[in-house]
């Protein structure tokens, strides 16, 4: 008995961690003829960012959801071996970041009057692509999608955003 008592708040714990990030679904796909051992160094390309989102379902007003995303995309490639450049890179990495289309529609609604539902389900996306510097063709990309339900604090995002990241770079670093 003393033992469920010492392990209960730990599974209670563990429950609510795994919770918290069940909606998020990750894929990747590299190319075959690629040597991504081969891969050393990488440098930021162009990226996108087309989240519309007034609801804070996603991120919360002030916090800066890109910066947030490429300082866990930095950690995982220099987990993965990888060093940032500016300039010469074996590969260069963009991502694109987004929002649902029925999420943007609402928005526009929104600003027309309509009545608006804070709690809505909505759905994000994140790409993520590293280009071959040399040949310009996609070695590796890699895609998380999530359907949040509710509004989540900034450390709950951020824990979201390091757990889709990091299962997206799983089998990158072998």
């Amino acid at each position: 008995m003393r033992r469920l008592a010492k392990t209960l708040p730990w599974l209670l714990f563990l429950v609510a961690c795994s919770s918290l990030h069940d909606d998020i679904q990750v894929s990747t796909a590299h190319d075959p003829l690629a040597d991504l051992a081969a891969v050393k160094t990488y440098q930021w390309a162009a990226s996108a960012t087309l989240l519309v989102d007034t609801t804070g379902t996603w991120s919360q007003q002030g916090f800066d959801l890109d910066a947030e995303l490429r300082h866990v995309i930095n950690s995982e490639l220099r987990l993965a071996g990888l060093n940032e450049v500016n300039s010469g890179a074996d590969v260069s990495l963009s991502m694109l970041l987004l929002g649902d289309r029925e999420q943007v529609d609402l928005v526009r609604k929104k600003k027309e009057g309509t009545p608006w539902d804070p709690t809505i389900v909505t759905e994000g996306g994140l790409l993520v692509e590293l280009v071959d510097n040399d040949t310009g063709r996609v070695v590796w990309r890699g895609g998380a999608r999530s359907t949040a339900e509710r509004v989540h604090s900034e450390a709950e995002v951020k824990a979201r955003i390091s757990h889709a990241v990091h299962e997206l770079f799983e089998d990158f670093r072998g």
